[in-house]
Formats: C-alpha cells, sequence, structure tokens
C-alpha cells in the first residue's frame, strides 16, 4: 500500500461503537500543503494531492457508509483554502480538480447541515462558542471560493450563516462562551480571521474587546502564564495564549 493508504486508514472511525477522533489524515493533508508552500518539497504536494483523494474514496466507497469525520468543521475552511492556492499546479489535471472540487463542495453542504442541527445560532446572539465559529469560518472561505463556480444560491446560504454566526456579542464582549481552559481564545481568533479575510483588519470589534480579551487571559494565569485546564481539553504545562491576542497586547 501506498503511505496515503495507510494514512487513510485513520478515516475508519470504527463505527458508532467504538468513534474513534478519525480526523488525522484531513489535519496531515493540510499540514502537507503548508509545509509544500514553506518548502518546495513537490512530495508534500504530492501527499497532499493523494491525501484528498482518500478522502473521495472513503466516501465512496465505505459500503456501510461513511461517518462524519470528527470536528470536520474545524479544518475544511484550511483544506479549502490551500486547494485553491495549489489546485493550479500541473500536477492537479482537470478531472482531479472536478473531483475534488465536489468534494470538498459536498463538505461544506455537511457541515453546513451539522452546524445547523447541532449548534443552531440566532442572529445577535450575546456570546459565542467555538463549535460555532469554527464552522462559520469554514463556511466563509466556502463561500468565496465557490462563488467562481456560479452556485449563487449555496453561497449566500454559507455567507448568511457565517454572518449569522459573527454577529452580535461576538463583536462586544471580551469573554465567550467556552468549556475548556485551552479553548478560552479561539473565538476571538476566529472572530479576528473573518474580519480580516473581509478586508476589515480588526474593525468589526467593537472598542477594546480584542485588548480586553487579551488581557483577561493573562490574568487568569499564574506566574509561569499557565492557565487553569478545565473541561475538554488536556492537562498541559505550557503557557498559554494565542499568537492573535500576544501581537495586540504587546
Amino acid at each position: 500500500k501506498s503511505f496515503s493508504e495507510l494514512v487513510a486508514v485513520g478515516l475508519d472511525s470504527g463505527g458508532p461503537d467504538v468513534n474513534h477522533y478519525n480526523v488525522a489524515p484531513l489535519d496531515l493533508s493540510v499540514r502537507c500543503a503548508q509545509y509544500y508552500l514553506r518548502s518546495g518539497d513537490r512530495r508534500a504536494l504530492e501527499l497532499f494531492r493523494q491525501l484528498l483523494f482518500r478522502a473521495a474514496d472513503y466516501y465512496l466507497l465505505t459500503t456501510e457508509g461513511a461517518s462524519y469525520p470528527a470536528d470536520l468543521d474545524f479544518r475544511l475552511g484550511h483544506m479549502i483554502l490551500y486547494f485553491a492556492r495549489l489546485e493550479h499546479d500541473p500536477l492537479f489535471t482537470d478531472d482531479d480538480r472536478l473531483i475534488l472540487a465536489s468534494l470538498l463542495l459536498a463538505c461544506t453542504r455537511s457541515i453546513q447541515k451539522y452546524t445547523l442541527a447541532f449548534w443552531p445560532v440566532a442572529w445577535n446572539g450575546r456570546t459565542r462558542h467555538n463549535h460555532e465559529t469554527f464552522p462559520g469560518r469554514s463556511l466563509l472561505y466556502a463561500a468565496d471560493y465557490f462563488e467562481r463556480y456560479g452556485l449563487p444560491e449555496q453561497v449566500a446560504e454559507f455567507r448568511d450563516q457565517a454572518a449569522r454566526i459573527f454577529s452580535g456579542g461576538m463583536w462586544e464582549r471580551f469573554k465567550q462562551q467556552e468549556n475548556a481552559g485551552h479553548y478560552e481564545t479561539y473565538a476571538f481568533q476566529h472572530g479576528i480571521n473573518y474580519s480580516a479575510f473581509l478586508g476589515k483588519g480588526f474593525d468589526l470589534f467593537q472598542g477594546d474587546v480584542l485588548r480586553m480579551g487579551a488581557l483577561r487571559s493573562m490574568l487568569v494565569t499564574d506566574n509561569f502564564f499557565r492557565a487553569v485546564d478545565y473541561g475538554d481539553s488536556n492537562v498541559s504545562m505550557s503557557p498559554a495564549g494565542s499568537d492573535e491576542l500576544t501581537t495586540l497586547v504587546s
């Protein structure tokens, strides 16, 4: 078997009774794209292509039906961004582009339905949670990419859902809803991504929201900037924080 086929075994969740976190091959595809852009090593580009096709195989060839890759909505946006950047390389044929763009569109539809079913949000809600802002960011990136294919109704739905998620308290509060120590800053990071991607810099945030959010992240740590571990996160002795928020208070 090829390396990509061996890695793709990780897409098998084992079914609902086992429920493995079956998304490592997708994360590796993103890392391959990042590595290629930094190094120019075409082996990484080839592996990126192969892993996308292994994902297509998983959806199309799993006889009992493929399961939703765990937290697909977290990383799909980056898969789309890197594919958009790299698909014009001669390595990708016209058929490759058709198949893989169709795969990513189907994945976008699935995260849209998943989010509506499990993380529905109202316009101008008081707070946001990272399980809302992760898919919101991915839907924004997907809308920008698929707009070139002439899909006005679907693109409008993706944009509308992203705009609904990134509304209201997202821009007004320096503390968002969270259930884990390591995820405290995620909603703000995604808000920064959303605002910057729309060409608005940090301007969607009102007043001193971002700086207060960054300072709050510092205040809840010990003298070594280690936050209390709680909820859905691993115990860690590493300093807390994020590159985006560190920049804001430096």
